[in-house]
């Protein structure tokens, strides 16, 4: 997972996102950013620095998505949830219409769970998520408890 995870933070630094990688880490080709995102709402349960990095990048970027491209990508290699979770918290920064328009082709999770999986792994972190979940995460059936990123 380590290795998966250090690839796609060398593809976001390469597309300009905020992250601190080794020197030329990243592997040839570049993902689409389109495949990139997608691929990345699979890792972002697993990685909550992942999540604020794609975060801020979009806040930053919303007009570089082709929000038809991200849907179609997503379905076929991501997890829809986690990207509307990505698109309300982005348009909760920015109010940018094109966040709007992905969270609304985006279906929530099938039932509610811990967001990130080292929170599900604790049963004091896991009840605590529950209790204080923000909204942005709780109307897609997430629980989660921590949404600090800086832009």
């Amino acid at each position: 997972m380590e290795s998966r995870l250090d690839d796609l933070f060398c593809q976001w630094q390469r597309l300009g996102a905020a992250v601190f990688v080794s020197q030329d880490c990243c592997p040839e080709p570049v993902m689409s950013l389109e495949l990139l995102l997608a691929t990345s709402t699979n890792a972002c349960r697993d990685s909550s620095r992942l999540t604020w990095v794609i975060l801020g990048w979009l806040v930053q970027h919303p007009t570089l998505i082709s929000v038809s491209l991200l849907l179609r990508e997503t379905r076929l290699n991501g997890n829809i949830a986690v990207l509307g979770v990505l698109a309300e918290a982005a348009y909760d920064k920015t109010a940018h219409p094109v966040f709007k328009r992905i969270a609304a082709e985006c279906k929530p999770n099938a039932q509610p769970e811990t967001f990130f999986n080292r929170v599900a792994k604790s049963a004091f972190a896991s009840a605590q998520a529950q209790v204080n979940t923000l909204e942005v995460f709780r109307r897609w059936n997430f629980w989660c408890d921590e949404l600090e990123f800086v832009v």
